[in-house]
């Protein structure tokens, strides 16, 4: 009786879909039934496809146009280049008695969670890292990671955020920020170790998230790509200690 109930609702669409595998064919109506199906479930498959490949494209469409006004697509960081401008300007406008202290930083063993996890599973702790690091901005900026930062007792406090802090990605799991006239750097540098230490990420087994600091402190103009260069090289003696540690010098 429901087998009856099947093949009467699978009529009104066998004429719409009439697979090729039917023609010249003497099917039982049941048969008929099956490759009227298997037909209606091939067009579904195609057409999810179709679909997917779409969506693909689109997603990176839309990743190239993030990046292209200089931003990170998966961080919503400043990108390389946009950092790279935004600290040129930073250095630039150094004046007598200002200090400027760029840390660069990246994940302690990183590579295991891309090996072991996939690169999904990487991107998704990316995402959440870039989330920590903005945050953090806006805490050097307003001078909240312990002290007062001195610009809001100059009459400076009203500067734009870019003026006195700025974050962004680098390459893969490495990520810059550049802080001027922050009263403790080194402690600075131990709060961006700490607060990625102690932020809840979503769990990975085996795997304890820790990051690795580097600095490099100047008064003085110095071009930005040498100054990050010197961080970088910073953040590898960091490495080298043991990591989930920090080393600054001045430039």
């Amino acid at each position: 009786m429901m087998a009856n109930r099947e093949l009467s609702a699978d009529r009104r669409y066998m004429h719409r879909i009439e697979p090729e595998s039917l023609a010249g064919k003497n099917l039982s109506p049941v048969e008929k039934l099956l490759e009227t199906r298997l037909a209606a479930a091939n067009l579904q498959i195609e057409a999810i496809r179709k679909n997917r490949d779409e969506l693909v494209e689109e997603n990176a469409a839309l990743k190239k146009q993030v990046e292209q006004f200089g931003y990170d697509s998966l961080t919503g960081l400043p990108n390389k280049k946009q950092f790279l401008e935004k600290l040129q300007g930073m250095l630039t406008g150094l004046r007598p008695g200002d200090e400027l202290v760029l840390f660069y930083f990246d994940i302690d063993k990183f590579k295991q969670v891309n090996d072991g996890h996939g690169h999904d599973e990487g991107d998704r702790l990316l995402s959440e890292l870039g989330a920590v690091i903005q945050q953090l901005q806006t805490k050097f900026y307003r001078g909240s990671l312990g002290h007062k930062n001195p610009l809001f007792h100059t009459g400076e406090g009203g500067r734009r955020q870019d003026d006195l802090s700025i974050v962004g990605r680098q390459y893969g799991d490495e990520f810059v920020a550049a802080v001027k006239n922050f009263p403790n750097p080194h402690e600075a540098a131990q709060k961006i170790r700490n607060s990625v230490r102690r932020h809840r990420f979503r769990k990975i087994p085996g795997f304890r998230l820790t990051v690795s600091v580097g600095g490099v402190i100047t008064r003085t103009y110095v071009p930005a790509e040498d100054l990050i260069k010197a961080a970088d090289a910073k953040l590898y003696e960091a490495k080298g200690a043991g990591r989930n540690t920090v080393v600054i010098c001045n430039y």
